[in-house]
């Protein structure tokens, strides 16, 4: 992956992936090491290997309109494919990547939505890229003059979702994400049901996960496919990671491994639905 994330574009940076999880610390630094170590061994840029072109857009609309289905859907047939109707949601894409998937995907499953900022653009000219108070004013003035249940927000990459009410004021982002550890906590069926997050985040996780039936671990800033793996590996078999994240970034484990702020606005969505 290419991106600045929620930063300027002259920060373009590279994230790497195998099977859709993030490289852990130890296998960047190899590659780190093998950079700058001027190693004639490297291969010229013409050997690489082999490239392929693929349109994976509209599977990955699908993906995450069925994980919301299943996980929201209901017995009623309306109801099962639409959870979200009668809902009314306006989403600030920010310019970035989330246009091509988070409205399209909140619509699909019965919200009425209302977009800005929707077309793709890496210098961002709609607002800076990172969500926050501050960048979202005009976002939250147009929620606060219209007829929203709720805003979402993302960033250039679209990993971060932030969460406005209807009244425009930016909901904090430890709420969002105790409310929703809660909510898979409480859905799981494994006997020790793990939420891993980071130190920054309020006690507040804590104690709803905990009311839930489950247990909270922490792990450094940035690096949650790590904390998920070292869970798995100190784990039992009735552990289960059920949701990881860090404020404003979640990553839905029964979904996928990865950072996904697309998936958060249809689960939030759903939530609040």
């Amino acid at each position: 992956m290419l991106t600045a994330s929620h930063n300027p574009p002259a920060d373009n940076g590279i994230k790497l992936f195998i099977d859709g999880v993030e490289y852990d610390s130890d296998a960047e630094q190899v590659i780190d090491d093998r950079i700058t170590s001027d190693d004639s061994r490297l291969a010229r840029w013409e050997q690489w290997g082999d490239s392929e072109q693929l349109s994976v857009l509209e599977q990955y609309r699908d993906a995450v309109v069925d994980y919301v289905r299943n996980r929201f859907g209901g017995t009623d047939g309306t109801t099962a494919d639409r959870p979200l109707s009668g809902l009314r949601i306006a989403v600030d894409c920010g310019n970035g990547v989330g246009a091509l998937a988070t409205p399209q995907v909140l619509e699909r499953l019965g919200a009425t939505v209302v977009s800005i900022n929707a077309s793709v653009d890496g210098h961002f000219p709609g607002r800076e890229s990172k969500p926050t108070p501050e960048t979202l004013t005009e976002f939250s003035e147009f929620l606060a003059d219209g007829t929203f249940d709720l805003g979402v927000a993302h960033d250039g990459d679209a990993d971060r979702l932030v969460v406005l009410g209807p009244d425009g004021e930016v909901i904090h982002e430890d709420t969002i994400l105790a409310v929703v550890a809660a909510h898979y906590t409480a859905d799981s069926d494994a006997d020790d049901p793990v939420v891993v997050t980071t130190p920054n985040a309020s006690a507040r996780i804590d104690e709803r996960v905990r009311a839930a039936g489950g247990r909270v671990e922490r792990v450094q800033l940035g690096v949650l496919h790590e904390g998920i793996a070292r869970e798995r590996d100190q784990g039992t078999a009735d552990t289960k990671i059920v949701f990881a994240a860090e404020p404003w970034k979640h990553i839905h484990t029964a979904f996928g491994g990865w950072i996904d702020g697309v998936a958060s606005a249809a689960v939030v969505a759903a939530l609040v639905s």
